[in-house]
């Protein structure tokens, strides 16, 4: 969450593996979608690197939380989610 008033760089990383499907990734700022990145797979099944950045203004407490889904087959483990948020002005 921000602790103080400003605009912040928020970048959002993580790797997924082998999937056919569809992938995507979010940032929410105190619950509103505010960023959406989607990957389609690819057959035959690659891994995928999903990033998702913005740069919002934010205020002291709002929370930045982050999603990453999978629309069909099973449950794949993701690796190395990494939220940054790095304060630019």
């Amino acid at each position: 969450s921000a602790t103080t008033s400003g605009t912040y760089l928020a970048h959002f990383s993580a790797r997924v593996p082998d999937v056919t499907s569809r992938v995507e990734a979010s940032l929410k700022i105190s619950g509103v979608d505010y960023g959406r990145v989607l990957h389609q797979g690819n057959s035959p099944a690659q891994p995928r690197l999903v990033i998702c950045s913005l740069v919002p203004n934010l205020f002291p407490g709002q929370q930045v939380t982050t999603t990453v889904t999978q629309n069909t087959g099973s449950i794949q483990t993701i690796s190395g989610p990494r939220l940054v948020l790095y304060k630019v002005a």
